[in-house]
């Protein structure tokens, strides 16, 4: 007698996130949209401290400083509450939350590199190999 073959499911070796946004949003996050949608501060002060954690983290991965991120992830909720009235209910909430917070966030993150200094590999090189230490260069006020 041969063996049975056990059959998984697709998406049960998928993440937990990645299993979230392949299901369907539950009567509770629903509720929650629809009381936010009619303006209650209540709620979405509820929706903020429930996903801004999580969406926290995905900030942090972009950005160089935790007040930036912060920033990112505010950016972020400001979309996703103003454009709460787009979202269709087919998916999961969170996952539709994280697209927008990951979209604000790499938009910020393009908008902002630009004002990153760019330091010309040569003058590194030279700075280098002129054997200058770098604390005889700075002042008394400066140490």
């Amino acid at each position: 007698m041969g063996r049975k073959k056990f059959i998984f499911p697709d998406n049960l070796f998928l993440p937990l996130r990645i299993r979230e946004k392949m299901t369907a949003p539950n009567s509770e996050s629903l509720e929650l949209v629809r009381q936010c949608q009619e303006g209650s501060r209540r709620h979405q002060k509820r929706l903020y401290e429930q996903y801004a954690p999580q969406m926290m983290g995905l900030c942090m991965r972009y950005a160089g400083s935790e007040a930036e991120a912060e920033d990112m992830l505010q950016e972020g909720f400001v979309t996703v509450f103003r454009k709460l009235d787009q979202f269709s209910g087919k998916g999961a909430l969170g996952a539709w939350i994280r697209k927008i917070v990951l979209n604000a966030a790499l938009m910020h993150y393009r908008k902002h590199r630009k004002h990153l200094q760019q330091v010309d590999r040569s003058e590194l090189e030279f700075a280098l190999d002129n054997g200058e230490d770098i604390f005889s260069q700075l002042s008394a006020r400066e140490l």
